[in-house]
C-alpha cells in the first residue's frame, strides 16, 4: 500500500512539474508576440549597457565622460591542437560622450599577443582587441587579460581565456 502511495505523489509531483513547464512555454510564445511576461522571464533577463535606460542626470554625465562596454568578458579556446591558431576577439565600445582611451592592456603571461585596432575610442564608436594565445604551450589555458581606460566608473576590465592546448600527434 505505502508504494502506490509513493507513485501517487511522484506522479503528481511530475504533473505539476509538467504544468509548470507548460505555463512557462506558453509565458514564452506570448512574451514574442508582446503579451504579458512571466515572473521567470522578467527574473532572469539580462540587460546590457545598451539596453539599459538612463536617467536625465545619467545621460548629463554620460555626455561628459567615456563610457567602456565590452560584448563579453570570457572567451573559451575549446580544445585546438599545439600549433594551430587560437584567436579571441573582444568589441569594445564607447557609450560615452568624449573619448574612451585604453590606457595600458596586461597580461597574465607572454603567451598572449595583443592587437587592439585603436587606442582611442570616439564617442559611439568601437575597436576590437585581437588576443592570440601561443598554442605551442600544450595544457591548459587559463589567463587574464586587463584593460586600463579612463573610463572613471570601469577603469579595470579583466577578460577571462580559457581552454586547451593537446599536444599535435
Amino acid at each position: 500500500m505505502n508504494k502506490v502511495k509513493g507513485l501517487h505523489i511522484k506522479a503528481i509531483f511530475v504533473y505539476l512539474a509538467l504544468i509548470l513547464l507548460m505555463s512557462q512555454m506558453s509565458f514564452a510564445q506570448n512574451e514574442t508576440k508582446g503579451q504579458k511576461k512571466s515572473f521567470f522571464s522578467e527574473l532572469f533577463k539580462k540587460k546590457s549597457n545598451k539596453e539599459r535606460k538612463y536617467s536625465d542626470a545619467e545621460t548629463i554625465t554620460l555626455k561628459q565622460e567615456p563610457v567602456m562596454s565590452i560584448d563579453k568578458l570570457f572567451f573559451d579556446y575549446g580544445d585546438v591542437v599545439q600549433g594551430e591558431s587560437a584567436v579571441a576577439e573582444f568589441e569594445i565600445s564607447n557609450l560615452g560622450g568624449i573619448n574612451l582611451s585604453i590606457k595600458d592592456i596586461e597580461i597574465s603571461c607572454n603567451c598572449v599577443d595583443i592587437n587592439l585596432s585603436s587606442h582611442t575610442i570616439k564617442p559611439n564608436g568601437k575597436a576590437v582587441l585581437k588576443l592570440t594565445y601561443n598554442t605551442n604551450i600544450v595544457g591548459e589555458i587559463k589567463r587574464s587579460v586587463t584593460l586600463v581606460s579612463n573610463d572613471k566608473s570601469n577603469e579595470r576590465t579583466t577578460l577571462l581565456l580559457t581552454g586547451n592546448v593537446k599536444v599535435k600527434n
